[in-house]
């Protein structure tokens, strides 16, 4: 819930950025490249606020997790392992983000223009919704397969599986060939399109409500 408030957040504060207050109005034309450059800075800044949080879920759902609740782990990894600790698979979630998030507002945004001409503002943003988030998946579900490996694996350097995101990718060709990045794929396709969705027309009714006061 936090972490949608604060991509959403991030995706209002962008969207102002790149486009000015035009992108406040109902009329609002989005361009690609445009709204290819605001989803960069949403996935940016997602990856550097949602990177040590996933990290943390992975580690807790890690076989023989002792730890009661993520805070609890995150003071023993500080303590045991430094701040460092918690940038583990950084990279690969920033690699994730930052295109997907390209992709993922690039499709809404247009699918929206497009869609809520003919259909009104409420089944063009749900079907955007879904359909931006659809895409998402689509095109970065073998690379979040990649940072979860890396953001389960051994919090000591010494004791990891897996020495790199190059590592990872070689590790599953080899042993579970291209399926094994498709692990669960057909699951969070199905539960991707409705809660994204439903996510935009929260957004979206939101964003008119505060345009109105």
């Amino acid at each position: 819930m936090l972490y949608s408030a604060w991509l959403f957040g991030l995706y209002g504060v962008s969207l102002r950025l790149v486009f000015g207050d035009r992108s406040m109005k109902p009329d609002f034309v989005p361009e690609v490249k445009g709204m290819a450059l605001v989803g960069g800075l949403v996935g940016i800044g997602c990856t550097i606020v949602g990177g040590p949080v996933e990290l943390l879920k992975s580690q807790l759902q890690r076989s023989g997790s002792h730890y009661k609740n993520t805070f609890d782990l995150s003071k023993a990894i500080i303590r045991q392992y430094g701040f460092k600790a918690l940038g583990q698979g950084f990279g690969t979630t920033l690699l994730r983000n930052t295109p997907g998030d390209m992709v993922i507002f690039t499709v809404y945004e247009m699918v929206k223009y497009k869609l809520s001409k003919n259909y009104g503002q409420f089944w063009g943003t749900l079907a955007a919704g879904g359909l931006g988030g659809a895409s998402f998946w689509l095109t970065m579900y073998p690379v979040d397969v990649v940072k979860s490996r890396i953001q389960s694996d051994h919090l000591d350097p010494r004791k990891r599986q897996y020495k790199n995101m190059r590592h990872v990718f070689r590790s599953i060709y080899r042993t579970e060939g291209m399926a094994g990045f498709y692990k669960g794929f057909s699951i969070c396709m199905l539960r991707s399109f409705p809660v994204n969705a439903l996510s935009f027309v929260v957004y979206e009714r939101a964003k008119n409500c505060k345009n109105y006061m």
